[in-house]
């Protein structure tokens, strides 16, 4: 078998890859799209499907759909053209002769597993499958076995508490309070502004603003005295030309994150969600699961994000208890290939996936050794791309840790019956 595969595919976006990188070979959004019926090139013999970057670039044409929705796949057979374009178009190679991982939503029903696994296995007949909790790779990119992972994305936020590399799930909670929200928001926001904002291209662009300029405030009420003046303004010109003029939109849109009333939803704010779900574990793991609360994910990287967790968990708790929020690192490997910068605003920041799933590269599959990084094949087909490429080990790892992750994963595999844990 050759080096193992690692894919996360989200809401928004999927991230492809090989065992042994730190960032993933490609990323492009999660979403086909078929040409419409009033399209004049239907009937004529052109491909109907357009899949990740192209039905993005070919978007006013098409018939768009979406085949995951708040993290859960909706639709298997769209699902399966995304699987099947990303082993074959982008990461060009055979799915049967590599072991898979594939990152799954804390919260997964044993339902989606089974499916998921029905088709890897007996449509792209994968050697090897396994399922892992995109909680725990968070955790594992930030150097921790155990404390809080809290995973906001494009369709849901996580909150994962951790001991010993191992999901407490009946105190893992999520709200659907995420990336797509806040921009949903942040459209809201311009156009009560006075901005004329209602195509789908548009949305797109207010991602990228959200993206580039948003920030959460450390203390709402005083930021909004303090930007209370037309000086603070800032003109952002959109790609058709439009101009779009930005003010306190640019923290008012992720308080939504802490005051969801804000767009009149009835929930908690996600310190709120946090405190609650650490305080349903047993006290005597406060103290670790405070102590190591690691943001993960495209809006968990948002900006300021960290300083007001660690300042609203911190006046939840005991003054004798100790709470530490940081960020999983970012990547810093080498430039991804076929156009799919992750740098710019259209593209996840982080890939913590890479850099918690980097111990597979050293594990050895049925007695063949794949921590020898990128075979010669891959190489071949991907060329400077896979530069510096070499075997990673995970920072903040022992040996023996790396080995027993590896061991877990990959240990005796069977095509026909697959392996459905509910840890890693």
């Amino acid at each position: 078998m050759d080096v193992p595969l690692v894919c996360d595919y989200g809401s928004g976006f999927s991230k492809v890859g090989f065992a042994g990188m730190e960032t993933p070979l490609a990323v492009f959004p999660t979403l086909l799209g078929k040409l419409r019926h009033d399209n004049p090139l239907v009937g004529m013999g052109e491909e109907d499907w357009f899949l990740g970057d192209e039905a993005q670039h070919k978007r006013g044409e098409l018939s768009l759909q979406y085949p995951i929705s708040r993290a859960t796949v909706t639709n298997w057979a769209n699902m399966e053209k995304i699987w099947h374009h990303s082993f074959y178009q982008v990461l060009r190679v055979a799915p049967e002769q590599h072991p898979l991982m594939v990152t799954e939503p804390p919260l997964n029903t044993m339902s989606n597993k089974e499916k998921m696994s029905q088709i890897l296995f007996e449509t792209f007949n994968v050697p090897a499958l396994y399922l892992a909790n995109l909680g725990v790779l968070s955790l594992y990119a930030s150097g921790q076995t155990s404390g809080t992972a809290i995973e906001s994305g494009e369709g849901m936020t996580y909150f994962v508490p951790i001991i010993d590399g191992c999901p407490l799930h009946q105190s893992t909670i999520q709200t659907d309070m995420a990336g797509q929200d806040l921009t949903s928001y942040l459209l809201q926001l311009l156009t009560d502004g006075g901005h004329s904002l209602v195509s789908t291209g548009d949305r797109e662009h207010v991602r990228s603003i959200k993206e580039q300029y948003c920030y959460v405030a450390l203390d709402f009420d005083k930021e909004k005295v303090k930007t209370d003046a037309p000086s603070y303004a800032q003109k952002v010109q959109l790609p058709d030309g439009q101009e779009v003029t930005l003010g306190q939109e640019k923290f008012f849109c992720p308080e939504v994150l802490f005051q969801a009333d804000l767009m009149g939803r009835n929930d908690l704010g996600i310190h709120m969600k946090a405190f609650q779900s650490i305080s349903s574990c047993s006290p005597a793991l406060w103290k670790i699961l405070f102590g190591h609360i690691v943001l993960s994910g495209g809006t968990g990287s948002c900006s300021g994000l960290r300083f007001r967790m660690q300042r609203e968990i911190s006046a939840l708790v005991s003054p004798t208890i100790n709470v530490k929020v940081t960020r999983t690192l970012q990547s810093s490997g080498p430039p991804l290939a076929m156009g799919t910068q992750m740098s710019g605003s259209s593209r996840p920041r982080s890939a913590p996936t890479w850099l918690g799933g980097c111990p597979l590269s050293e594990s050895k599959v049925r007695g063949t050794h794949v921590g020898a990084g990128v075979d010669a094949g891959v190489r071949a087909r991907h060329g400077a791309s896979l530069q510096g490429c070499a075997p990673q080990r995970s920072r903040g790892f022992s040996r023996l840790f790396v080995t027993l992750v590896c061991l877990s994963v990959f240990s005796n595999f069977s095509a026909k019956h697959p392996c459905l844990p509910h840890g890693l």
